[in-house]
Parts: C-alpha cells; structure tokens; sequence
C-alpha cells in the first residue's frame, strides 16, 4: 500500500491526491546523496540528544551495522530468488 495507506496524514500537509509511484522514483534518481546524507546525521543528532536528556550515560550507538540498499535491488532479488 505505501503511501497510499498514509492519506490522511498526507492530506495534512496539503497533498491532496497519494504521489504515483513513478513521480516517487524520479524524484529520488535525481535527488543528489547528500541529502541523505544531511537527513542521517539530523536523525543521529536527534537520538543523541534524547538520550542525553533522558540521563543516559553512553552515547547514542545503533546496535547493529546499518546498510544502505538502493531501492531497485529489492525488486531485482524477489524477481530472482523466491
């Protein structure tokens, strides 16, 4: 369902009509990585601080590795292997 089963949120921000899947896809092909780079590190950031102020000693770490996969390769894998 994607997007679709978001429309009411959606429809609060102002968009009327669920974005087609193809408007989606060219939007991030020409989206430079360094935007995503930016949004990772505000998250980051984020997590840090909540932990910091909820009196947590350590810092903010993910528990296991974090992998990036362009989202074609899942399409590819599930055409190929069951």
């Amino acid at each position: 369902m994607g997007l679709a089963g978001c429309e009411a949120p959606l429809k609060h921000l102002g968009i009327i009509e669920t974005p087609k899947k193809s408007t989606l896809a060219y939007a991030n092909e020409n989206r430079p990585w360094e935007l995503y780079q930016t949004v990772f590190n505000q998250l980051l950031e984020k997590c840090q601080t909540e932990v910091a102020a909820r009196g947590g000693r350590k810092k903010f770490r993910f528990k296991n590795k974090l992998v990036s996969l362009d989202g074609s390769i899942i399409d590819l894998s599930a055409s190929r292997f069951d």
